[in-house]
């Protein structure tokens, strides 16, 4: 769509990509249909009907009131996953093509591959998490990508196509792999009766206050720095920085019991 004259696609070819993105909404309705809950939910509400008791009623309450502290880590460890995505495409697109003034079509196709970097990593990751823990993956992955935020900047300052894409693309094998456990990690730091509403809260806050202001805060640093490498990556380390702490505060499998059991732990709040 982004080859199309400026006047079309201003009046109706921006549209079509997000019409095309509606037959994935049919496809994960038809998934989800086919999912069954999962066997510790289904052994909670047995225990919850035979005890007579009823199903949290308020459990967005109770989060507040009694899990601030899983909330906040939970946020913490979707940060590289939510605003560390929004660091590699939006923000550098714009920063790329505004500011260092390389052409937005080469831009894109780098974008592209990305999409192409995640359907390896994410298996691959899988499978690296399963033989040596999904904690300890993270920690890894996420100290990777601190470490790689100032070389991704560096090769992004040289304003040459092909630097600017090893640098991004790099960055996209690890918050890619990274990226494939954290669903596997979130439900196990809320108790089963407030999970769901925990996994989305803590995943919806982390997109709300830091995915859609990180391109805003990063053309702020832009012109208020210039072209100079240290202050976006030292940003983009900043949010790696985040899940990297979450995961250290996270117990380690061998605290967590069975795969689908809550985490017994110190609240970091």
């Amino acid at each position: 769509m982004s080859q199309l004259p400026a006047d079309a696609f201003r009046s109706w070819g921006w549209r079509v990509p997000f019409l095309v993105s509606a037959l994935l909404l049919l496809i994960a309705f038809l998934i989800r249909r086919g999912v069954n809950e999962s066997p510790e939910l289904e052994a909670w509400r047995r225990r919850q009907a035979a005890a007579g008791n009823a199903e949290q009623a308020a459990p967005l309450k109770m989060i507040f009131a009694c899990f601030k502290g899983r909330l906040a880590l939970s946020i913490a460890l979707s940060m590289i996953g939510v605003s560390g995505f929004y660091f590699i495409t939006t923000l550098m697109l714009t920063y790329t093509t505004a500011y260092l003034h390389v052409a937005k079509a080469d831009m894109l196709k780098i974008i592209n591959y990305f999409g192409f970097i995640e359907l390896v990593a994410f298996p691959v990751g899988s499978y690296f998490a399963h033989r040596i823990g999904e904690r300890r993956f993270i920690l890894g992955v996420s100290a990777l990508t601190l470490l790689w935020a100032a070389p991704m900047m560096m090769l992004v300052l040289t304003r040459d196509v092909g630097n600017i894409a090893i640098g991004m693309l790099v960055a996209a094998v690890f918050t890619s792999a990274y990226y494939s456990v954290l669903a596997p990690c979130l439900p196990k730091i809320f108790p089963v009766d407030v999970r769901y509403t925990g996994i989305s809260l803590s995943y919806q806050l982390c997109g709300a206050i830091f995915g859609g202001t990180t391109p805003l805060a990063g053309v702020w640093i832009a012109q208020t720095f210039g072209p100079h490498w240290a202050p976006l990556a030292l940003m983009f380390a900043a949010i790696a920085g985040c899940t990297f702490v979450a995961a250290l505060l996270l117990p380690g499998e061998e605290q967590t019991g069975d795969v689908g059991g809550d985490l017994e732990f110190e609240s970091p709040m």
